[in-house]
């Protein structure tokens, strides 16, 4: 997996898109989310076992489960986790080819 390996805790931040879809996703999934990145900046290996790292991306793209309809959208740049997006299931492929076109 390409889970960083370093023992200290990353800083986690939310991009804009992900910090909007916070505020419009129904409130248990917004505090799923947030649950879930404070895991993963925490480094919890249960939280990094379930994620997976997008395929074809300059730089690495991982994606985490949030409930059963929402996925996070992040990728670790030093020692930050930075969330790029909150969105649906449904709208994940289309999100990873706008990321994959920007990066």
């Amino acid at each position: 997996m390409g889970r960083p390996r370093e023992r200290h805790a990353l800083v986690p931040g939310f991009g804009p898109s992900a910090a909007a879809a916070l505020a419009s996703v129904p409130d248990d999934i917004a505090e799923a989310a947030v649950r879930t990145v404070v895991a993963l900046a925490e480094r919890d290996e249960g939280a990094w076992h379930a994620v997976k790292k997008t395929k074809d991306m300059k730089r690495p793209l991982f994606l985490a489960r949030v409930g059963y309809r929402h996925r996070l959208l992040f990728r670790v740049d030093g020692d930050a986790l930075v969330v790029a997006e909150l969105l649906s299931r449904e709208g994940m492929d289309q999100a990873i080819k706008r990321l994959r076109s920007n990066h």
